[in-house]
């Protein structure tokens, strides 16, 4: 009964995914779509199928990926950044790339989107600098991984709403625990 539990979700994943191609869909310079790395057990075979759906099957005319700045195009991820080191992934992991492309295609296409995202870079800095600061760091970061995987989850299954608004509890929650 597992296996097929498990496997109807893996097929609901890649559908929806199929669905939402194109919708954050990342290129680079070239035009060649950019893949992250994979690493071990840590990626199971429907993210990766449902990455794949979501990002290679996007066109080089969706925009290209930069590095900086605070309307997006590459870093900048400061939550999820700090859980992904905390687990020993790198920079171009599938939950750095899916937020990013997120933050990128997403929100910053919004008024909403964009206020949102500036918010969270004048918070989301001091947050990461009182966590880093705690003798339980990498426990933090650690337990904060899944909800950062559950607003990945959201957005790879095209739930844009919900994984802003699941990314925005997360944050708020982090604020209130650390900063106040």
């Amino acid at each position: 009964m597992t296996d097929k539990v498990s496997s109807s979700r893996e097929k609901e994943i890649s559908n929806r995914a199929e669905r939402n191609a194109g919708s954050c869909a990342k290129s680079d310079a070239v035009g060649e779509v950019v893949s992250p790395s994979y690493h071990g057990d840590s990626y199971r075979g429907a993210e990766k199928a449902a990455y794949d759906a979501a990002f290679k099957k996007g066109s080089s005319s969706e925009g290209s990926s930069s590095s900086g700045g605070s309307s997006g195009g590459g870093g900048l991820c400061y939550l999820t950044t700090a859980c992904t080191k905390a687990k020993g992934l790198p920079d171009d992991c599938l939950e750095l790339s899916v937020l990013r492309c997120f933050r990128d295609k997403i929100l910053i296409s919004t008024s909403k989107g964009r206020k949102a995202v500036r918010e969270y870079y004048e918070v989301a800095p001091e947050i990461v600098n009182a966590v880093n600061g705690r003798g339980d760091v990498k426990k933090i970061w650690q337990d904060t991984y899944e909800d950062v995987r559950h607003a990945v989850s959201l957005v790879l299954l095209g739930d844009f709403n919900a994984a802003f608004r699941h990314y925005q509890r997360m944050s708020l929650k982090l604020k209130e625990k650390y900063l106040v």
